[in-house]
């Protein structure tokens, strides 16, 4: 399976071999003409090292179906992909009627967890920072970096009360199999501001199967007898390796937040792991002051390793 360390072509030799480079790799600006995505943007990313990822630009940037040499990673829930304006009658569709799955649905920013009521704020479930549009979307191919980038800004904010950016930067490095995402969530106003994250990150089938193992910072995981959450608090960072030892790969998620849940549903018609890091800061974000998250997604090759 190719690799970023494969990949040894410069710009100009690639060039040599291809009369575009768009056959191997880049970036499809387009939009849904169907269903309820319909009018919603997506971009399609093309490593050339076999991966390929939907990012969805009006869903906060979060990354919808992804697939290693053709073979998808990601969960995609019964809903599917929606469009974010999208309602019914007059009211939007609850959070079990628009949540499409993908690889990663991001949750917060200053909630994340079931619908609360915190003071005189109603918030829904997750939030809402997954159905806010990205502002200022532009992208490019840095071939000095060898990488894939996009980037964009998702603002939640009111009138006379919380403005929190997320300033968002996705890289997929060319040739490779690897996506990276770095948040850096501001607090433009000028009061504190409560800050939850959690990154809703969704496996599903061939990737999960009844021979998947998981392992946390190389200890195992008992998923049997599951059906629902695990909670790891208090960690340096964490390592999860989902492994199906039927593929030749193996997907690895690294995140320098300090908690980690697992969401774990076998049931007919599901079967989706959730891996979700995540973040409750104890003391709110002081006014015009920031903070940086990463998650690195990762198919990893296990064949060369049985070589």
């Amino acid at each position: 399976m190719p690799s970023a360390t494969q990949w040894q072509w410069t710009r100009a030799e690639l060039f040599r071999k291809v009369a575009n480079p768009s056959q191997l790799l880049g970036l499809l600006a387009a939009e849904y003409t169907d269903g309820p995505a319909r009018g919603m943007r997506f971009l399609q990313v093309r490593s050339g090292g076999g991966l390929s990822a939907t990012l969805h630009p009006d869903r906060a940037l979060d990354i919808g179906l992804v697939e290693v040499a053709g073979t998808p990673i990601s969960w995609i829930s019964p809903v599917g992909p929606v469009n974010p304006l999208l309602s019914w009658g007059d009211d939007r569709p609850s959070f079990q009627r628009s949540f499409g799955g993908g690889m990663m649905v991001t949750c917060g920013m200053r909630h994340f967890g079931a619908p609360v009521t915190i003071g005189d704020e109603s918030f829904p479930t997750h939030g809402r920072v997954h159905s806010l549009p990205a502002s200022n979307v532009r992208w490019g191919t840095d071939w000095n970096e060898s990488r894939i980038w996009v980037e964009g800004v998702v603002r939640e904010t009111r009138m006379g009360a919380e403005r929190l950016e997320l300033h968002r930067r996705i890289e997929v490095p060319i040739g490779g199999t690897e996506i990276l995402v770095t948040d850096r969530i501001e607090n433009v106003g000028f009061r504190e501001e409560r800050l939850e994250m959690l990154y809703h990150i969704n496996l599903g089938f061939p990737l999960l199967d009844e021979e998947t193992s998981v392992q946390l910072d190389q200890a195992e995981v008992d998923l049997s007898g599951q059906s629902g959450g695990l909670d790891f608090q208090g960690l340096d960072g964490s390592r999860v390796r989902v492994t199906n030892p039927a593929l030749p790969f193996a997907v690895e998620i690294t995140a320098s937040l300090p908690n980690l849940m697992f969401w774990y549903q076998p049931d007919p018609g599901m079967n989706v792991l959730a891996v979700e890091p995540y973040i409750r800061l104890e003391a709110p974000l002081p006014p015009r002051s920031a903070m940086t998250l990463q998650v690195r997604i990762t198919a990893v090759d296990t064949q060369a390793r049985k070589a």
